[in-house]
């Protein structure tokens, strides 16, 4: 529709002059008028009663819940008019975006695709003996849920991913979101890195955290060194492209597990932490494609990039919001080169970059010395500091960055000795995690 809108009838193909029928055809039977907008790009009510009054064998699908194939179509509907925003804010602004907005694709016809299926179709039940499972349509599979549910069954959501269907269950615990407040008077600073995965400072004179970064790190450098093993194997003696076997979706599917329970779990601690001692605001650093525009050496970049911060910050902005704490992200750059003890001044990066001059240096590895107090510190914290007392009020302006707000209660915790490594460990099945003093930290 989106190329016959714009075609006279003596231009169209076979293929849209039989989708043009099928629309005239619907319209017959519609009990509002409605006509095809220049566009081209159909409503979901529209397309819904074109699919329904033509009998369309895809969408009436034997074995397809109906539920099902109107949640797909809502889906098209929305990507084609998020497409159609994108190009409108690119047109205005252009250098927002790495390129111009592409038009989605279409799927493979022996493909998979994500789906969801409605409450309406999948149900909760629970056996005598008190588990529960989830029955799903036109099928005797069942998902085993274990002893409880969280709360009432949304919908759930089938999708494909290396070589198995992943089912997620979407529930509404009924539990209502602590509301904020309105001051950010207790806060922490967190920076995120590789080896240190998250470097935490308050203003409340608590301990500073680390997070232990070299599990990660480990479990990427394992899956590197298999991944690179089965393409070695698989193309050894040829020289076809690489296909992916059943063997690399199992051991991907393995590290994305690995590493999603390690940023949960971490979330988890941070989030715990933070309501024990009344945080109420998380300053998270953060740089603008700092992983694209990544310039390190080999080994570092692969470290580096193949650890999702991405995903660890949307998890403690979920996990912040429903215990009422405000989660914000702060530009991170020159944070770690200036100097927290000497309040150096902190330029906006590609303002006035020509005012950056500082008044430390990071002499070994871990390690920042500032000049004036000839004292050595924690670089991680060094710049966990910086993005905290940062925050003048929200973010900063282009005039640069002032230290004068909550400057001396993070400086207290700051210059504490009592500061803790955190690490996620396993024994058996079980995870925990230990802490110690991040002096005794590796």
């Amino acid at each position: 529709m989106m190329t016959s809108s714009k075609k006279t009838i003596h231009e169209l193909t076979d293929n849209e002059l039989e989708v043009m029928s099928e629309v005239e055809n619907a319209k017959q039977w519609m009990t509002r008028p409605r006509e095809v907008p220049p566009s081209g790009v159909m409503s979901y009510t529209f397309l819904n009663d074109v699919m329904r009054f033509n009998c369309n064998p895809d969408y009436y699908a034997e074995g397809f819940p109906i539920h099902c194939a109107q949640n797909i179509l809502k889906q098209v509907t929305q990507d084609l008019n998020s497409f159609f925003k994108a190009v409108k804010k690119w047109n205005v602004a252009p250098w927002k975006f790495n390129g111009k907005p592409k038009l989605p694709e279409y799927k493979h016809k022996q493909g998979a695709t994500t789906f969801v299926s409605s409450n309406q179709e999948c149900r909760i039940h629970q056996t005598k003996r008190g588990n529960y499972y989830c029955s799903l349509p036109k099928t005797k599979e069942i998902v085993h849920l274990g002893k409880s549910v969280p709360g009432k069954l949304i919908e759930v959501h089938i999708r494909p991913m290396n070589g198995i269907y992943q089912i997620s269950c979407v529930f509404d615990d009924e539990v209502e979101t602590v509301q904020p407040s309105k001051k950010h008077e207790r806060m922490i600073g967190v920076d995120p890195g590789v080896n240190n995965l998250l470097a935490v400072v308050n203003n409340c004179g608590l301990p500073n955290l680390l997070f232990n970064g070299r599990p990660l790190k480990s479990i990427n450098q394992l899956y590197n060194k298999q991944i690179a093993n089965i393409v070695s194997e698989n193309t050894k003696g040829t020289t076809d492209k690489f296909k992916v076997t059943p063997h690399y979706q199992r051991v991907t599917m393995k590290r994305n597990n690995c590493v999603k329970d390690y940023i949960l779990k971490t979330a988890k601690i941070l989030i715990h932490w933070c309501v024990e001692n009344r945080i109420d605001t998380i300053v998270l650093g953060k740089n603008t494609d700092f992983k694209k525009e990544s310039n390190m050496k080999d080994t570092g970049n692969q470290n580096f990039v193949q650890i999702p911060h991405a995903t660890l910050y949307k998890t403690i902005a979920y996990m912040g919001e429903r215990y009422g704490i405000h989660v914000m992200e702060q530009e991170e750059s020159y944070t770690s080169q200036a100097s927290f003890l000497s309040k150096d001044y902190i330029p906006a990066y590609g303002v006035d970059d020509y005012k950056a001059h500082f008044s430390g240096i990071r002499t070994y590895r871990g390690l920042y010395k500032d000049k004036i107090s000839k004292r050595c510190i924690n670089a991680d914290f060094n710049g966990a500091a910086n993005i905290s007392g940062s925050l003048h009020i929200i973010s900063r302006t282009s005039s640069g960055i002032s230290h004068s707000f909550t400057y001396c209660s993070i400086a207290n915790s700051f210059l504490s000795s009592r500061s803790f490594f955190i690490s996620l460990i396993w024994s058996g099945s079980s995870p925990a995690a230990s802490a110690r003093p991040a002096s005794a930290a590796p």
